[in-house]
């Protein structure tokens, strides 16, 4: 990750998205596998 947090997003744009929503609190992990 880089130095705040986030993958750049020409990196690696599904985890870039995955950070972004994490770090708004826009979605959780769930307990059922494939959801968040």
């Amino acid at each position: 990750m880089a130095a705040q947090g986030v993958t750049k997003r020409t990196e690696d744009y599904s985890r870039w998205y995955t950070d972004v929503v994490k770090m708004a609190d826009l979605a959780d992990y769930a307990a059922v596998r494939g959801c968040m």
